[in-house]
């Protein structure tokens, strides 16, 4: 499960499901946003409790990473742009994933570049 999950969780105490499945959902949706796996043994699943839904999220090593070009890199693709004689931007999933659509927008109306996408795109 570790090698195609953003984070995995195993619940041996039916107190922490409330914790874990907010610190799940925070954790599939933020960042790059993928799957996170939980365990819930059968002893666990058949427990009966009142859940705490405002319980606070214990992720202390959990930090998302904004990351942006840098600003060499953007030269580095301006100037490659600038090279093509018939530039084409091809936009796959990564432009959604990116929450980036607005910024392709912006520069195919700056450059006049034709735009083709992946059925994710």
């Amino acid at each position: 499960v570790r090698s195609v999950t953003k984070h995995h969780y195993l619940v041996t105490d039916v107190n922490d499901l409330a914790r874990v499945m907010r610190e799940a959902f925070h954790i599939a949706t933020t960042g790059r946003k993928g799957p996170v796996w939980i365990d819930v043994p059968k002893d666990v699943q058949l427990a009966q409790i009142v859940p705490d839904y405002d319980v606070p999220m214990n992720l202390p090593g959990y930090h998302v990473e904004q990351r942006l070009a840098a600003a060499e890199q953007i030269a580095q693709v301006a100037a490659a742009i600038r090279r093509a004689r018939r530039p084409m931007i091809y936009a796959g999933g990564g432009i959604i994933a990116a929450e980036a659509s607005e910024q392709l927008v912006e520069l195919v109306g700056k450059t006049g570049i034709p735009v083709a996408t992946t059925l994710l795109g």
